[in-house]
């Protein structure tokens, strides 16, 4: 118990991380965290509910509380353990003593505390801990205590943003939790919290979508409709023959996000639209740089020669009239090549 008391556990996990490939350790470390387990459930239980008591606080609290205690409080520096740190140890009790339910029944109180934690959001990423509370779900799913703290603690992280649902809903718990419903029938505190469970994850779009996409829960939410409307018949026929209201039945309240989902959606399966053969689409043809200009130059054809006869020539007068031959003085003015070859 001493060992367990001051961190034994967590030397024996930091030992086995360490030394993986020692051949003797990896023999003799987990049979000794076994023996060590067997006989100490007690302390682990001690150590859960000291964990679970300043889980309450978020480090930065528990700061600043040491601090107003200690009067060298801005002298020396104080160091908090994360709150990661601190669930991180509550689940690995967990993980060590899953058969044992006062165990299972501690963390879970102390799990709920982190869930209520400031430091929960974020410090989420660095722990396992929708991967033990599922595992826990697995081992005591007929066990109303576990049941129920569980579904809260799921919720509770749930609501904080559409990332953590669609992760809660990927490990498949929901779908646990819906085959077991009905074993609670004498447990109401169970059933309000799996139904405020799945309240939670329609609050985001894509958990919503993961819902509104799964048979069974679309025909359990469907089922639960039809006997929340049987069971307020018969109230009031309980009412109507004994002229009092009927104490035996106890109604389950329908949270409002359900009711509005299945107002929607008319209770049916989302079924994605086939889009069909995509058309393949034309596209212009393009421009080939190889071809020769479309405009004429002067290493075209495209000017071709006139025909004879339009253009005035030489003898002619403007309206392409003949003139007749130059008269003599008129020719020796004429500065031709022909002359000038004669001169």
């Amino acid at each position: 118990m001493d060992f367990i008391q001051y961190g034994g556990l967590d030397l024996i996990d930091k030992a086995m991380r360490v030394h993986a490939k020692d051949d003797f350790l990896a023999v003799t470390l987990p049979y000794l965290l076994k023996v060590i387990t067997a006989v100490g459930a007690a302390a682990s239980i001690e150590e859960i509910q000291n964990e679970g008591m300043n889980l309450k606080l978020c480090q930065k609290c528990q700061e600043i509380i040491q601090k107003a205690k200690n009067p060298l409080g801005s002298i020396q520096k104080i160091v908090i353990p994360k709150s990661s740190d601190r669930i991180n140890r509550v689940l690995r009790f967990m993980d060590n003593y899953l058969n044992r339910l006062d165990v299972q029944i501690a963390a879970l109180n102390a799990v709920l505390n982190f869930c209520r934690n400031a430091d929960a959001p974020t410090a989420l990423k660095d722990t396992d801990l929708i991967q033990v509370l599922v595992k826990t779900v697995e081992m005591h799913k007929e066990e109303a205590g576990v049941v129920w703290r569980v579904c809260m603690a799921l919720s509770i992280l749930a609501s904080y943003n559409g990332e953590i649902s669609v992760n809660i809903l990927n490990t498949g718990v929901h779908e646990i939790l819906i085959d077991n419903y009905s074993k609670f029938l004498n447990e109401p505190i169970v059933q309000q919290q799996i139904l405020w469970l799945i309240a939670a994850f329609l609050k985001w779009p894509r958990s919503l979508l993961v819902i509104h996409k799964t048979q069974k829960c679309m025909e359990f939410l469907k089922g639960l409709a039809g006997q929340q409307l049987l069971k307020a018949e018969e109230a009031e026929e309980a009412e109507q023959t004994e002229g009092r209201g009927s104490d035996r039945i106890i109604s389950i309240a329908i949270p409002v996000q359900i009711r509005s989902f299945l107002r929607q959606t008319e209770g049916k399966v989302f079924v994605a639209k086939s889009k069909g053969k995509a058309k393949q689409q034309v596209f212009k043809e393009r421009r080939n740089f190889d071809e020769k200009p479309r405009f004429g130059t002067v290493d075209t054809n495209i000017f071709q020669r006139g025909e004879s006869g339009l253009l005035a020539g030489v003898n002619d007068d403007d309206a392409g009239n003949d003139k007749g031959d130059l008269p003599e003085w008129e020719q020796r003015l004429a500065f031709n090549e022909e002359r000038r070859n004669k001169q």
